[in-house]
């Protein structure tokens, strides 16, 4: 193990070995620590077994449910989300674990379809683990928007993402919205509204050009490490060669 590492185990044995259900209750702990729960987090997956992180991810989710901090949950939840990285089944596991325990959650139980669709393609089985959920938020029609492009329903997808960009025009958080224009330029192309795909792809890397330009540094894990703009780009290229506009 490198110095940095063994510094690093060290410093997050005291947070990540806490038995579950004894962590210190949230509103007790320094307000500075829990500003860098995501950066404990994220060095946390890199020390760690993930058969460790997760029981350790679960233990402090339980205990910020109990305290009301659901902001530190949502905290939880998607550092559960990287563990697909590591170990795909795990992650798996550990999300539908916190639905289980949290089954009025929207939030979780989108978080845990999603995961079940990336670590398993059980697209069927991560569409019904959102039977029920309220539809008023963009994330989760666009979760449900890719389950159905995943099962050839591309009409449904569509419907979905276009009420996900509609909700999307009033979202502080940038980022959501270039994912959302990610996916919407892969189902307004399997609809073969080819204009539409055009757009929302050329949107999203200009949105991705900005991010990175003006906010280098910003802590925003699907902007900058899972987000994949070579990939969109290598998708417009396909489609002004097949399908090019009058402008182009």
């Amino acid at each position: 193990m490198t110095r940095l590492g063994a510094l690093a185990r060290s410093l997050l044995l005291s947070l990540c070995l806490l038995p579950v259900g004894k962590m210190v209750r949230a509103d007790a702990l320094d307000e500075r620590l829990m500003e860098g729960l995501f950066p404990a987090m994220e060095l946390m997956i890199e020390v760690f077994p993930p058969a460790q992180v997760a029981h350790t991810l679960f233990g402090w989710a339980e205990d910020f449910h109990q305290t009301g901090e659901e902001i530190h949950v949502y905290a939880c939840e998607s550092t559960a989300i990287e563990l697909l990285e590591t170990n795909r089944s795990l992650s798996c596991q550990t999300l539908e674990a916190l639905l289980r325990a949290h089954p009025t959650s929207d939030h979780t139980r989108n978080n845990a379809a999603w995961t079940r669709f990336v670590a398993t393609g059980d697209a069927q089985g991560a569409l019904e683990l959102l039977r029920g959920v309220r539809l008023d938020d963009a994330t989760i029609l666009d979760t449900r928007a890719c389950l159905y492009l995943a099962l050839n329903r591309p009409a449904d997808a569509l419907q979905d993402i276009l009420s996900a960009l509609e909700m999307a025009r009033t979202e502080a958080n940038e980022s959501s919205v270039l994912v959302l224009l990610d996916h919407a330029g892969d189902i307004f192309y399997r609809n073969a509204l080819y204009p539409a795909a055009n757009k929302a792809w050329t949107r999203a890397l200009r949105l991705t050009t900005r991010f990175r330009k003006e906010a280098p540094a910003i802590d925003d894990y699907l902007l900058l490490v899972n987000y994949d703009d070579a990939q969109v780009r290598r998708k417009l290229r396909a489609l002004r060669r097949l399908h090019p506009t009058p402008s182009e």
